[in-house]
């Protein structure tokens, strides 16, 4: 349906998408053109037209030194297979020398787009110029950051925070376009550090990873093409394809070598393999368990306030696709490794039909506009964003994909120890003698303190400081993990997210979910060759597929596990021998709240 986002019932309101159309090809060897003759073709249902012009990075041992750098190195220095915070330093100058820079007005920006669409300008509000990364590795692995599970951590800046390939800020052009970033690795791909996009959170005293557990999604981007009758683009954020175990014989970045001829190589690992709680300590500023516990504290590897790097290693971004292909396994190794996207937030946080008409959880209504209309009143810290617009997520493995960790010297399935009410909250309260919405708050949670929250409209969100479910499309969108063999308590989500309005004409039937902004249709897909072993499953809206080659079944670090589905999401399960055979299963259907 035609609008633009902020038009009540429009395909751009609710996060839907038309077609994208890719383009991809080689800059030029001085770095200011793209290979891409001029577009002459009529293009028709697409949201979005990216041209994608990528550079290569080639980190095999003889060519590293065949990188050319324009940044300050000081005592950093390139490495074969390392992706360091001297290279991501690269890859930015390099990316701000193709499109230009605010000094210039972006001028060879404007130099390739008036080549590309000299014959099409009509074009030009669907256009984004797009960079592109390509890192390679023809003979090894890629690791990202540097192995930081000693007890106390680390000092060196490659096993920290600041380590991290960040790139949030990482924004080229007229349009602030993100960008595509494709690894490939004869090896494994290790992640000790995140890759991620997404904004910081805050400091909240001492030393804390903010850049992690707390950060927040972005806000949507109008200066890419959404504000048009036709549906929203989803290159909103950075996309990622990473490949272990690639066949560089092939020029497809999904296309992968036998597992047999890798020599026990071809595995995406994201984290390192740490005890589930390693510090224990209840009081003062560094508590990381009980009623003064912090999730900051329980994923930094220091006991006390000090900077020696964090468990926190995960692959995420917006909307963009992550994009996954793996030889071997694709493992996440400690209770905070995850994989997701999570849509961008609202522009504005108050205002789904009109301004100030829904207020976020953590504000409160004033008074005087008690159940007629709701005001962005600070009432405590606002951490809700909304999401509506989602990413895809696509996970494709040899062998298994799952979570696992190391017990006395070998490798066993771990499992992640949430459910998606440890990360999924809901708002909303009725009055029964009105049928409007009424005044309240969620109670005294005991020793941690009373918290009201008086604004009770119709809501629920991911709380993404908390997510550490395992795979997930947050705002929606797709999930597909497919398996040659086993699926191992690998959790995946596919939630919805709301904001109900509470202005009079919509207030007096409150559960009207058409007059609301509710986040994109999913498709969850779940394929394993023999077992799907463990798991927890969630899908709101959609079509949830799961299939296994021999057994849905559990295992003894996750049980019982459960599938959800909420309708009008359609789930269909299969297996070809049995479904539960060793352990209690839970397959549950809810409403949707």
């Amino acid at each position: 349906m035609a609008g633009d986002y902020l038009t009540a019932g429009s395909s751009a309101f609710h996060g839907r998408f038309q077609g994208t159309l890719h383009l991809r090809a080689p800059r030029t060897v001085d770095n200011r053109g793209i290979q891409i003759d001029p577009i002459s073709s009529t293009i028709t249902g697409a949201s979005a037209i990216i041209a994608e012009g990528f550079k290569l990075y080639n980190l095999t041992d003889d060519t590293v030194g065949d990188i050319t750098l324009t940044v300050d190195a000081g005592s950093r220095t390139l490495e074969v297979g390392k992706l360091n915070t001297l290279l991501r330093d690269q890859i930015d100058a390099d990316n701000e020398a193709f499109f230009g820079t605010t000094v210039d007005s972006f001028a060879n920006e404007s130099t390739l787009l008036s080549s590309l669409l000299a014959r099409k300008s009509d074009l030009a509000p669907l256009f984004v110029l797009a960079p592109g990364v390509e890192i390679i590795n023809r003979s090894g692995d890629l690791t990202l950051g540097l192995a930081n599970n000693a007890t106390g951590g680390s000092t060196n800046i490659e096993a920290q925070t600041a380590a991290d390939w960040d790139f949030s800020s990482f924004r080229y052009g007229a349009k602030s376009a993100p960008g595509i970033l494709t690894l490939r690795a004869a090896g494994d791909l290790v992640f000790n550090n995140p890759q991620r996009w997404l904004q910081p959170g805050d400091n909240h005293g001492g030393y804390r990873p903010p850049a992690l557990w707390l950060a927040t999604p972005q806000t949507l981007n109008t200066t890419l093409p959404v504000n048009l009758t036709t549906l929203p683009v989803n290159l909103q954020s950075w996309s990622y394809r990473l490949a272990a175990g690639s066949d560089f014989t092939s020029a497809s970045h999904r296309r992968v070598a036998p597992m047999a001829s890798l020599a026990g190589k071809g595995s995406v690992l994201v984290g390192e393999f740490y005890s589930a709680v390693p510090n224990t300590s209840t009081s003062g500023d560094a508590a990381a368990v009980g009623k003064d516990g912090q999730t900051a504290d329980s994923i930094r590897i220091s006991t006390t306030t000090a900077n020696r790097g964090t468990r926190h290693e995960v692959v995420r971004t917006g909307t963009g696709e992550i994009d996954i292909a793996a030889a071997k396994d694709v493992q996440l190794r400690n209770p905070f490794a995850t994989v997701y996207t999570s849509g961008v937030a609202l522009p504005d946080p108050t205002r789904i039909f009109e301004a100030g008409d829904f207020c976020p959880a953590g504000c409160r209504r004033e008074p005087a506009a008690i159940r007629t209309r709701e005001t962005s009143v600070p009432f405590n810290k606002p951490t809700i964003r909304h999401t509506p617009w989602r990413g895809m997520i696509s996970v494709a493995a040899g062998n298994d994909i799952g979570r696992f960790t190391r017990l006395n010297g070998d490798v066993v399935a771990d499992a992640s120890r949430q459910l998606p009410t440890n990360w999924l909250y809901r708002r909303g309260q009725v009055d029964p003698a009105t049928g409007l919405f009424a005044e309240g708050g969620v109670g005294s949670p005991g020793d941690l303190g009373l918290f009201t929250d008086p604004s009770a409209s119709t809501t629920w969100w991911v709380d993404f400081s908390n997510y550490f479910g395992g795979f997930g499309a947050l705002g929606g969108g797709s999930i597909t993990l497919a398996a040659g063999r086993d699926l191992v308590n690998a959790d995946a989500a596919a939630p919805t997210t709301e904001c109900m309005a509470a202005l009079p004409t919509r207030n007096a039937s409150p559960h009207r979910w058409k007059n609301s902004n509710n986040s994109a249709v999913a498709t969850f897909f779940l394929s394993a060759g023999r077992n799907i072993d463990g798991g927890s499953f969630h899908v709101d809206r959609g079509t949830a597929l799961l299939n296994a080659g021999a057994e849905i079944t559990t295992n003894s670090a996750q049980s019982p596990r459960a599938i959800r589905w909420a309708p009008p999401a359609r789930a269909r399960i299969s297996s070809t021998r049995s479904f539960g055979s060793r352990s209690p299963s839970t397959v549950q259907t809810r409403r949707s709240r």
